[in-house]
């Protein structure tokens, strides 16, 4: 892992005798350093072709089963290195399937606390409540168990010791093994991948290359196995961009904060009228961000900002979960800083996973940690995500799972929805080719997130919105449309006089994004610099995350409940309190995308907050 990371000089320590499995030697130094080694010179000297996945045309086997059968994830950025050593680290995470009534009680639970028109309004379950409701029956945990017993006495003498792990929540078998083990567990070869331009946690990957199966009997308790196919989509490892600002400015204002060219604290208070309001007077409020793919956070880099942009709202973060000792990164930095722009003296919490659940961003694992955290924040902001195409439909319906359970506490989740503008899928699936249809993103499309889609400042305006062409939003694939938004989108599917022809987009699917905020022109201090010109929708989900958070202030410090699920609300009532945006389109696969319009549409949602009257529109609820 330490050779990959070129350009640097590491100390790294060996065993006494260390098995290299790309030079057949044995190794029996005490410490080497290694220097500048370019990944290049490694794949260089074991070059192998042919990094795509072959899904097989052969069936299973006798008393075997496929599963996640005919998803082939993208391998784009990812080379093949060669076959895994037998004693290579492999995790599998082993998802277990809920009964099917378990399954209909979380979603009417999840539809009752959420919807104003529902006499449960607002009655969310507390996390004990939600684990009894959601728990998996003993036997099937028992039955993989059995499983993995069986494999690793199969090969008795494997270097590495073999651990199962169960999730604190239920529902998932973590199967800390090796490469050995793990290809008699699910059938299929496993082999080395490595990527140069990955975060260096991600650099070297071990998978298979095609489908996987399972004996028939575990089949029957399992609904998928992670750690086997998906490789991290190198894309989607540094979502934070540059875009040149859309607003201007100069010295400091009246509250002596710096004003710059670009979006700021204080400009983005001013755009969304929050203004002097603050939060922190409901003592159980609290936001978080999380950060994957080695993104820090750095105290120093936060206090120089609110030094520079927001002086009254200074605070420090009031926890973070996870690592953060690295360097500090851009989008880590932008999260943090600009959640606590707008929701601002609200306690936040940094959430690190510096883990990589599959190795690409660990939604699923994200999502146990918040599961096993009883005081969890009510507002939560991603800005991550993946293709639907490079996913499975198991693994995404099972993440959808998760998001169900924490709207059942009454936990908000907001997810950026891309800055693909409506994404570009060729014919081959990803191959290559001509576009032919548009490729919506995950979780941005799940119908239990709310998805916050990007705008930007009409040139020479401070308070026209118009939509950010790099605007996520399109129609899932995979899921149909919620009964929430279906009004709403047959309203603009009927009025619409400029759609992209048909066969670009599923016009069922669940349609997003549901909401926007500014997208562009971002001012982020990072190594105590402020860096102009940042963009995406990584900017507008903490932005509008935080106004969430506000709303969730009023209700609490009035003795009501968090909003809990936003959609159901902002579909029906709420989406009065925002400023709808009528101008632009989120263009992709040689179309125009979406155009804005009045009302709802897939390129700004319902639009950007008014706070005053969202705030009204919230205390307004039971």
């Amino acid at each position: 892992k330490d050779m990959v990371k070129a350009g640097r000089s590491y100390a790294v320590e060996w065993p006494t005798s260390y098995s290299c499995c790309l030079c057949d030697v044995e190794i029996t130094v005490a410490m080497m350093t290694v220097m500048q080694v370019a990944l290049s010179v490694v794949l260089a000297a074991v070059s192998l072709a042919g990094a795509s996945f072959a899904m097989p045309a052969a069936d299973a086997g006798v008393g075997r089963v496929f599963l996640e059968q005919g998803t082939a994830p993208s391998t784009q950025g990812w080379t093949l290195v060669g076959p895994a050593a037998p004693h290579d680290p492999v995790h599998l995470t082993v998802a277990l399937k809920h009964p099917s009534a378990v399954l209909n009680a979380l979603r009417e639970t999840f539809d009752a606390v959420s919807s104003p028109a529902s006499p449960r309004y607002g009655q969310h379950l507390t996390k004990a409540q939600v684990d009894r409701l959601t728990a998996v029956p003993a036997h099937r945990e028992a039955a993989v168990r059995e499983w993995v017993a069986a494999g690793v006495a199969a090969h008795e003498h494997a270097a590495v010791r073999t651990v199962v792990e169960a999730s604190g929540c239920g529902g998932f078998l973590v199967v800390r093994t090796c490469a050995q083990v793990a290809s008699g567990l699910v059938g299929v070869d496993f082999f080395r991948f490595a990527n140069r331009a990955a975060h260096p946690d991600v650099a070297l990957a071990v998978r298979a290359r095609s489908a996987y199966t399972v004996p028939a009997g575990v089949a029957e308790h399992v609904s998928w196995v992670g750690g086997v196919l998906r490789l991290p989509n190198v894309q989607n490892l540094a979502p934070a961009q540059q875009q040149a600002p859309s607003s201007g400015g100069g010295g400091d204002d009246d509250a002596g904060n710096r004003t710059v060219v670009g979006t700021t604290a204080s400009s983005i208070r001013k755009l969304y009228k929050i203004d002097d309001l603050m939060g922190g007077k409901a003592a159980n409020n609290s936001q978080s961000v999380a950060a994957f793919l080695g993104q820090y956070a750095s105290a120093g880099d936060l206090a120089e900002f609110f030094d520079l942009f927001f002086r009254a709202g200074k605070q420090p973060l009031a926890k973070v979960i996870g690592p953060n000792t690295g360097l500090s990164g851009t989008e880590a930095s932008l999260d943090v800083q600009y959640i606590m722009s707008t929701g601002a003296l609200v306690k936040t919490w940094f959430w690190s996973d510096g883990r990589l659940h599959d190795k690409q961003e660990p939604f699923l694992q994200w999502l146990q940690d918040v599961a096993n955290t009883t005081d969890a924040p009510w507002v939560h902001s991603i800005s991550y995500g993946d293709t639907e195409d490079s996913l499975s439909r198991e693994y995404m319906e099972r993440v959808n799972v998760e998001f169900q359970k924490l709207g059942v506490r009454g936990i908000s989740v907001l997810i950026a929805s891309g800055d693909s503008g409506v994404g570009s899928a060729p014919a081959s699936g990803g191959g290559g080719g001509a576009c032919t249809r548009f490729e919506p993103n995950f979780p941005a499309s799940s119908p239990y997130v709310t998805a916050v889609g990007g705008s930007r400042l009409k040139f020479g305006s401070s308070d026209s919105e118009e939509v950010n062409g790099l605007s996520g939003g399109g129609f899932s694939n995979t899921f149909d449309a919620p009964d929430y938004q279906k009004t709403a989108v047959a309203q603009y599917l009927a009025d619409a006089t400029d759609l992209p022809a048909a066969h670009y987009f599923n016009r069922t699917g669940r349609a997003y994004p549901d909401v926007a905020a500014l997208s562009a022109g971002f001012v982020v201090v990072v190594d105590r610099v402020p860096i102009p010109g940042v963009a995406g929708t990584s900017c507008a989900s903490p932005t509008f995350a935080g106004v969430v958070s506000l709303l969730n202030d009023a209700r609490l410090a009035a003795g009501k409940r968090p909003l809990g699920f936003l959609n159901t609300w902002l579909y029906s009532l709420g989406h009065a309190a925002l400023n709808d945006i009528t101008s632009g389109s989120n263009p992709g696969c040689g179309t125009d995308g979406f155009e804005a319009a009045a009302g709802w549409d897939p390129a700004s949602g319902w639009g950007s907050p008014d706070t005053p009257a969202l705030i009204k529109a919230a205390l307004a609820l039971p």
